[in-house]
Formats: structure tokens, C-alpha cells, sequence
């Protein structure tokens, strides 16, 4: 976490945060992943978990440019 990762004791570990982007329905979809549509978010039961997988593997992607290759965590991620 941001700023506040200078303030942390020694061996403490810095929050990570999880983040959506909301976009119009004509905006183009990011081709490298499925989109998640309102339907899919509010059917009453939740996202199944490998559906949740799928969209943070993916997020961390997007983010690569901050955080450098995330190949092992998605690989982490990815159930066997």
C-alpha cells in the first residue's frame, strides 16, 4: 500500500488492495479477459470461484506495469 508502506515496522507486510473498473456498454472490453456483466454479478449466489480467479489473475495483469511480472502469482492462482 501506497504511502503508508513507509510507516510499517520492520517485517511488516504492505496491504494489497483489489480494485473494479466500471465501464459504459459501448466502451471496448479489454480483449484479454471476459468482462463481468451485471447479470453474472447480481445472480443472487455470487461469483463461482474460479470465475473470481479468473478476474484477479487477469486485474494483475493490468497492473504489471506498477508491480512488475505477476506470472507467479497468477500461476498461484490458477487451481490445479
Amino acid at each position: 500500500g501506497t504511502g503508508c508502506s513507509a510507516k510499517l515496522e520492520t517485517g511488516e507486510v504492505p496491504r494489497l488492495s483489489l480494485a473494479f473498473v466500471f465501464r459504459r456498454r459501448s466502451a471496448k472490453c479489454d480483449a484479454r479477459g471476459t468482462a463481468l456483466t451485471y447479470a453474472e454479478c447480481c445472480a443472487g449466489k455470487g461469483l463461482p470461484l474460479e470465475r473470481r480467479l479468473e478476474v484477479v489473475r487477469h486485474a494483475l495483469t493490468c497492473f504489471e506495469h506498477w508491480y512488475g511480472d505477476t506470472a507467479k502469482i497468477r500461476r498461484e492462482l490458477t487451481p490445479k
